[in-house]
């Protein structure tokens, strides 16, 4: 005769307590998925910007005109932010690893701000110098005079 010690355990196992004493605070991971949510949102708009530098980089490599550098200081601005934000994520990076657990992406959508960030920075930067190259080729040329002997040399220092 079969006594169901089978089907017995199962719902002892069913009818078992999660162990509620460890889960975390409903508040506390609404908080972690509004986090993620936010840092994936500003990710992908610096992603757009990353794609947008690149037609940028290659624009200013066809211009056939000196470009304003006013443009410079806006990226002057826009890095100085680009870096508070870099710090702020850095430091905040440790605490983050450290309350979160192997299941939660909290820490890697982290990661992926702080490198996007930092990509951003950089292409930025890379802007900047392509600007400033630029305009530098396209300024007028002067005419080339060889100079061949000690005696031209002293005479062009003389001539300045």
């Amino acid at each position: 005769m079969h006594t169901g010690n089978n089907i017995a355990g199962k719902i002892s196992f069913y009818a078992s307590a999660p162990d509620v004493d460890s889960a975390r605070p409903l508040d506390f991971l609404k908080k972690l998925d509004a986090a993620e949510s936010e840092l994936k949102r500003i990710t992908n708009e610096v992603r757009a910007q990353l794609e947008y530098g690149e037609t940028i980089l290659i624009e200013i490599g066809k211009a056939k005109h000196v470009i304003d550098e006013s443009v410079l200081s806006l990226i002057d601005e826009a890095q100085e932010m680009l870096s508070k934000m870099y710090h702020s994520l850095v430091e905040c990076q440790p605490a983050v690893n450290a309350g979160c657990e192997q299941h939660d992406n909290l820490p890697v959508v982290l990661e992926e701000a702080i490198q996007t960030f930092k990509e951003i920075f950089d292409q930025q930067e890379s802007i900047r110098w392509a600007v400033m190259e630029h305009n530098v080729d396209m300024l007028p040329k002067g005419k080339s005079n060889p100079i061949s002997s000690s005696e031209e040399i002293d005479a062009f220092f003389t001539s300045l």
